[in-house]
């Protein structure tokens, strides 16, 4: 009797925190090259994610029943991610949306701090067993350089993930950390960055350390210069400006360099060459493929398990992988959720802004920037800072009178 009454006074949001970190787990797991090969492996990943998605839809039915509004807000959204899926069979907004809700009630930062303890453990268990030859280290080629993708699927895998859990220990532990520990990430940073070679997000990273060394000193407070530069009204005023229009300047900025990319102008080319021929694959999909209100599905192939999986070999000629986040959106998810994804992240921009939250700005900031030449700006495994987005799902409740007009709506 003992147990059971300590059982029943469990509460469902403790349980939900749990199962979070259990998904996140699962999530990050299938980004781990065994994923590809073993379909036991792959099986068992999916039970587990299936499992997840029953208990939020449990808990958004517990919350319903509790009293937690539905809002206009996710009306439209939600109408929008299954216009995609009916278009495209792509769940995994659907998914987004699903976790979304049932966190609603819950804390953003101790979400955040679970996904963080989790990805630390996770990500040093895989790569530690692919170095140990105990799981597969893929090898891959950028002419001479050899890349290895430390148990993962690809060798820009392990570096994202590292770029993001780095982000996340700035967030949870804010100034808190040491110098000592700031050290140990840059050396690691720099250890993955020999294994993988990934560029980007080598850089991003440094530039994230670099952020916690300037939160860490207090320079904007301790020395006056800087001060007196930050706070100055055109430095404030174009900051301001600039989170009002960063988003849509890099979709822009994305779209625009990829549809006119020209391989016999110079600075094309040599921009080209600098993203790693990401300019001229993103001409080729706009060129190929249109672009839709709700998406559409596409046959993407990238060197994943090239020459490892699968029967057939990708090459320059048969590859077409687009690794811009803005325009994978546009050409698999559509029109209206690439205009709410920027919508969600102007918002969030400007409203750390008003805050004066520099730390989760800066956050954000550098997700937009990753988003340039990788795919992970809707995808919560590579960006759980998309929770962010929650309040904007409490927006404009409707009302019993708003239930009662599209009731006679219907009717009509």
């Amino acid at each position: 009797m003992k147990y059971i009454y300590r059982i029943k006074q469990i509460k469902l949001d403790d349980v939900m925190y749990v199962i979070f970190g259990l998904y996140m787990a699962a999530l990050l797991l299938t980004e781990v090259c065994l994923n590809l090969t073993s379909d036991s492996y792959s099986l068992a990943l999916k039970i587990v994610r299936y499992v997840c998605y029953a208990f939020f839809a449990i808990k958004i039915f517990v919350d319903w029943k509790k009293g937690n509004s539905v809002t206009w807000s996710i009306l439209i959204v939600l109408l929008c991610f299954i216009g995609t899926f009916l278009c495209t069979d792509d769940k995994s907004l659907c998914f987004l949306l699903l976790v979304l809700l049932a966190s609603r009630k819950l804390e953003i930062p101790k979400l955040v701090k679970i996904n963080l303890y989790v990805y630390m453990v996770m990500f040093f268990l895989i790569v530690s067993l692919s170095l140990m030859k105990i799981i597969p280290n893929w090898q891959f080629f950028r002419g001479s350089i050899v890349r290895h993708g430390l148990g993962f699927s690809y060798s820009t895998v392990p570096i994202g993930f590292y770029l993001i859990i780095i982000l996340m220990y700035f967030y949870v532990k804010q100034a808190s950390y040491t110098y000592t520990e700031l050290l140990m990430l840059e050396f690691i940073n720099i250890l993955i960055y020999g294994y993988t070679n990934g560029r980007v997000g080598f850089y991003l990273s440094n530039l994230v350390v670099t952020l916690m060394i300037i939160k860490k000193s207090n320079i904007l407070q301790k020395c006056k210069v800087v001060n007196k530069l930050f706070y100055s009204k055109l430095l404030q005023k174009s900051m301001k400006i600039m989170c009002f229009i960063l988003p849509s300047l890099f979709l822009l900025t994305s779209y625009v360099l990829s549809i006119n990319y020209d391989p016999n102008n110079e600075v094309y080319a040599k921009l080209n060459q600098v993203l790693s021929e990401r300019l001229e694959y993103s001409n080729k999909a706009l060129k190929m493929y249109k672009l839709t209100i709700f998406g559409e599905e596409h046959d993407w192939k990238g060197y994943v398990g090239n020459g490892i999986i699968g029967d057939e070999l990708i090459t320059k000629k048969n590859y077409n992988y687009v690794d811009t986040s803005y325009l994978r959106i546009m050409l698999d998810n559509g029109i209206l959720i690439i205009i709410i994804a920027m919508i969600s992240y102007t918002w969030i921009l400007v409203k750390c802004w008003k805050q004066q939250n520099l730390t989760l700005l800066s956050i954000f900031v550098i997700i937009l920037i990753f988003g340039l030449i990788e795919p992970s700006l809707m995808q919560l495994t590579k960006n759980v800072f998309l929770l962010e987005f929650i309040p904007l799902l409490n927006l404009k409740k409707i009302k019993k009178l708003d239930y009662e007009s599209i009731k006679n709506y219907l009717k009509v």
